[in-house]
């Protein structure tokens, strides 16, 4: 089986949406109201419908969403531990 790697770029409407902040004293960009996944995807053998996406992207607001799966000392660790993220 071949893989493609897809980039996606997704447009912020409002300069408002992107803040920043410091955790750890380490500065993090934030950027809020962004939907992280494409309608009817296919991601890990699951199709995504997109009205399924539709009811649940909200659950992810205040989410941290890091550029790949977070690790600590190699081992993969939850986004929700924001040592992870640093």
């Amino acid at each position: 089986m071949s893989r493609i790697c897809v980039n996606v770029l997704s447009v912020i409407n409002s300069a408002s949406n992107i803040t920043s902040e410091i955790i750890d004293g380490v500065e993090h960009i934030v950027v809020k109201d962004v939907c992280p996944v494409i309608d009817d995807i296919v991601l890990n053998g699951g199709l995504y419908p997109a009205d399924e996406i539709s009811k649940g992207f909200k659950s992810l607001e205040g989410k941290p969403m890091p550029y790949g799966h977070p690790k600590i000392e190699g081992q993969y660790v939850s986004a929700s531990n924001v040592r992870a993220v640093n």
